[in-house]
């Protein structure tokens, strides 16, 4: 009926504007959108590794359709600072490759320099990457994506935990001064690393934007918001960014890398 209809979308502005007033004119966005087309009517499963989205029922209504894809463009903003980070992370990683690659010729230069900036690397890698960002994904994103795309969360989990042991035998050859272990080490990190971002910038998050409700969507973005202020507040993240953006920039790191 209409009137229940007209609870389905109030209920969502409601809860958003008792947390944050700001957000209303988003959710508003979001409720109306989802219940004129649910995306979920649409979507059967989500194949892995590609991904692709297979459709059992052909919307009804060009404008319709086109008018759900403008407001999932619009909330899947919400994802936007996953893909910022992911681009933070991947830079951060080629400059390890780029330090490792002229490792011998620095350290011969100035060897306590060398190991003070991959220190500072092995610092972000463990207290931003893993900390935080693996930690936000792992906790509210792959749930979220949950069992429609099992496969894809099971391969990136696993991505994970390899990226920690690779981080735990670079800072452990660091400390030994085993340059030939750091720059095995660190090379592993870093290519794991690229396709991992890849894989989630390319795979993962296109399709989260289809199968999540918007309002999922904007919740995520939220949770990954309040989680980033608590872990930087303990850990000092704009001090540490800071720093690497200083690295990145040390090392050559351009836009075409």
């Amino acid at each position: 009926s209409f009137f229940r209809y007209l609870l389905s979308i109030m209920e969502p502005l409601l809860k958003a504007f008792a947390k944050r007033p700001q957000q209303l004119s988003r959710t508003l966005v979001a409720a109306t959108a989802s219940r004129c087309l649910p995306l979920r009517f649409y979507i059967q499963s989500v194949d892995a590794p590609g991904c692709a989205v297979r459709s059992t029922k052909t919307p009804t209504g060009a404008r319709s359709l086109s008018r759900l894809d403008s407001v999932t463009r619009a909330i899947a903003d919400d994802l936007q600072p996953v893909k910022d980070d992911h681009r933070f992370i991947a830079q951060a990683a080629i400059g390890v490759r780029k330090l490792l690659a002229n490792l011998d010729a620095l350290v011969q230069e100035d060897e306590a320099l060398v190991l003070a900036d991959l220190n500072t690397f092995i610092r972000f890698f463990e207290l931003f990457v893993e900390q935080f960002h693996h930690e936000f994904e792992e906790k509210h994103l792959f749930p979220a994506l949950l069992p429609g795309m099992k496969d894809v969360v099971d391969i990136l989990t696993k991505d994970h935990a390899e990226l920690q042991e690779h981080c735990r035998a670079l800072s452990k050859a660091l400390q030994e001064k085993d340059l030939k272990a750091v720059a095995s080490s660190g090379l592993a990190y870093c290519e794991l690393t690229r396709r991992h971002v890849h894989y989630e910038n390319h795979g993962l998050l296109p399709n989260a934007t289809l199968v999540l409700k918007p309002e999922v969507l904007i919740q995520l973005g939220d949770c990954m918001e309040e989680l980033e202020k608590h872990k930087g507040c303990v850990a000092d993240f704009s001090a540490l960014h800071a720093q690497v953006r200083r690295l990145i920039v040390k090392y050559g790191v351009t836009a075409d890398d």
